[in-house]
């Protein structure tokens, strides 16, 4: 089974960053909190939160999941495939 870790590109002064924070946790899924001027520039991103997750420590490529409401669909659709 994978282990699942997300990395945040956000801040304790955003809403949504704090938002996707306590849904991570209310879910007990780790993640990493990184500064938002290190979002990957291929990504384009002009709002925080940016979330990633990386599967098995990063052995394969960081998938982007989108800001805190595609955090969400994202949570849910995993919830329904098991």
């Amino acid at each position: 089974m994978p282990t699942y870790n997300f990395i945040v590109f956000g801040n304790d002064n955003c809403p949504y960053c704090l938002k996707a924070y306590a849904l991570l946790k209310s879910k007990k899924l780790k993640f990493h909190k990184k500064n938002p001027r290190d979002i990957p520039r291929s990504i384009r991103a002009t709002t925080i939160p940016q979330i990633f997750l990386l599967v098995d420590n990063n052995k394969i490529t960081p998938q982007y999941i989108g800001g805190y409401t595609d955090l969400e669909t994202f949570l849910k659709n995993k919830r329904n495939r098991k």
